[in-house]
């Protein structure tokens, strides 16, 4: 992930795709969601998580 762009918390995340904060973790620990952590705090990158979950859409995984 890349620092240029806008980002986004665990709980923005899950409020943008209507999950459980838990669900997000998940999608984390299984290295599905591409993220970040910066100072122990895990960070989205908004363009890389659209383009994210356009691709699981696409493959029929979402």
């Amino acid at each position: 992930m890349t620092p240029d762009g806008p980002t986004a918390s665990v709980i923005d995340v899950s409020r943008f795709f209507r999950v459980s904060t838990s669900t997000v973790r998940k999608w984390i620990r299984a290295g599905d969601i591409p993220h970040t952590k910066i100072g122990g705090v895990i960070r989205f990158n908004l363009a890389e998580v659209m383009a994210w979950a356009d691709s699981v859409t696409k493959d029929g995984a979402a």
